[in-house]
């Protein structure tokens, strides 16, 4: 049997970078002509980040979220949160300006709504907000299903989408609840807060985490708590990315 034939990269001019917050950026792509960059709400690329003669290296592979989402949005945005010691994330932080081109295959992950909710309960955390908020627009605008976003942060600086947050609440205020979680003022989350912010579910209720593992542990925890059903609860799971995906 012949193998499979790889997807092809393809080349996104940048431009638009948007500073989120001090540690954070969103790059806009233009979106290339055709559908092979087709994607669903809560996707991602995999993008090819120069790398430097100081560390050996010519390129490397990062996949990161798309912010987007397709029915609103006539481009392509990822979010980038500088990570500690993160080469990619920094490297794109200080460095992707208007103009640049990056090679990306197409969108890709499993981290989208499919099993048709009649209500939402969204927990992001950090950068974890990134699809969330591409789910979250999606669903205010494609449906009538009412969105409850629990968001934890450090502190209010840390933020992402601070601004656009607000907005969709002030204007969607009968079908979205969001509520901030900020460390800074109440400390760690755990799992019996969070659940206390959870409206009861249906039967039909979903529940959508992004985050770091031990808060998607918490949150798992909170929505079962609540009473949501255990195969609605849909964790997005991040592994690093071994071997050439460009190959």
């Amino acid at each position: 049997m012949d193998s499979p034939t790889p997807a092809p990269s393809h080349p996104l001019e940048i431009i638009d970078v948007i500073e989120e917050t001090p540690d954070a950026v969103s790059l806009v792509f233009a979106r290339p002509a055709g559908d092979r960059f087709d994607y669903r709400p809560g996707q991602f690329l995999t993008l090819r980040v120069p790398g430097t003669p100081e560390d050996g290296t010519t390129w490397a592979p990062r996949c990161y979220s798309l912010s987007s989402a397709p029915a609103l949005d006539e481009h392509l945005q990822v979010t980038v949160k500088r990570t500690a010691g993160g080469y990619a994330s920094n490297w794109l932080c200080d460095n992707a300006k208007p103009g640049m081109t990056l090679d990306s295959l197409p969108p890709g992950g499993r981290f989208t709504v499919r099993d048709d909710p009649d209500r939402l309960v969204l927990f992001a955390a950090g950068s974890g907000i990134t699809p969330v908020i591409s789910i979250l627009r999606a669903a205010l605008a494609e449906s009538a299903v009412p969105v409850v976003l629990v968001y934890a942060n450090r502190d209010r600086a840390s933020v992402v989408f601070d601004g656009a947050l607000t907005a969709l609440a002030a204007a969607h205020g009968d079908r979205l609840r969001v509520t901030h979680w900020l460390e800074s003022e109440r400390g760690l989350p755990d799992a019996a807060a969070l659940a206390a912010l959870l409206p009861a579910p249906t039967a039909a209720t979903s529940a959508y985490l992004c985050g770091p593992a031990a808060f998607m542990d918490r949150a798992t925890e909170a929505a079962t708590a609540a009473g949501v059903d255990g195969a609605r609860i849909h964790r997005e799971a991040f592994s690093s990315l071994t071997g050439d995906p460009f190959a």
